[in-house]
């Protein structure tokens, strides 16, 4: 809005483009819009030009995820920065209202929203992050080479899987977190972990070696 003022009483005021008269008007581009106020008592004019600037660029915005959610790592940390000065900045999702800071921890998957908000024209920029969760557990597999007899006194266990990036340990008798494959010379029940070691989940399997020595 813009408004004239004038210390003379009983003047008229015009406004260009708008030929409007009265002392005050709403313009809604920007420009140059002229002033004319005239006393009737004799007839002078004086003008004037007010310029209206324009402001509409919206602030810069990145945003950045830490990490997936796996089974070693339950949160990961979303933020958001912007090169321009004094912005606000607001954080959405389905699972969560509004956080007016620029960086939030997260424990559940899903797609968070970032708003900055610049407050000296009030534009906004908005970007999406998408947090990713991988809980799945590796399948595994145990099998013993043999039964120990008198003629095999030691078995070998094997452990497979159809995951890869998966390490095997063997415990149970004499085992102690023991590498794949494992060697073994007495009978028992024998379990094998198998760890995907990019997201620290584990599945387990048991096995029995039997024994029969008998004459």
């Amino acid at each position: 809005t813009l408004v004239g003022n004038s210390n003379t009483s009983g003047v008229s005021f015009l406004w260009q483009p708008q030929n409007a008269n009265s002392n005050s008007v709403t313009v809604l581009a920007a420009g140059s819009y002229s002033l004319s106020v005239t006393d009737p008592v004799n007839g002078c004019t004086t003008n004037t030009l007010v310029a209206v600037l324009q402001n509409t660029t919206v602030p810069n915005i990145v945003a950045n995820v830490s990490n997936s959610l796996n089974c070693i790592q339950s949160t990961a940390n979303l933020s958001g920065s912007s090169i321009t000065t004094g912005v606000n900045y607001n954080w959405f999702s389905a699972v969560s209202g509004p956080v007016n800071q620029p960086t939030i921890t997260v424990n559940l998957p899903g797609s968070y929203s970032l708003s900055v908000v610049n407050p000296m024209n009030s534009c906004s920029s908005t970007t999406v992050l998408t947090v990713t969760q991988n809980t799945t557990l590796p399948t595994v597999w145990a099998s013993a080479s043999n039964s120990l007899n008198c003629q095999f006194n030691a078995a070998t266990l094997n452990a497979i899987s159809t995951d890869t990036a998966v390490s095997f340990a063997w415990n149970g008798g004499a085992l102690n977190n023991v590498a794949d494959p494992a060697i073994v010379n007495l009978p028992g029940t024998y379990s094998v972990s198998a760890t995907n070691t990019l997201t620290g989940c584990q599945s387990y399997t048991v096995i029995s070696v039997l024994q029969n020595t008998t004459a």
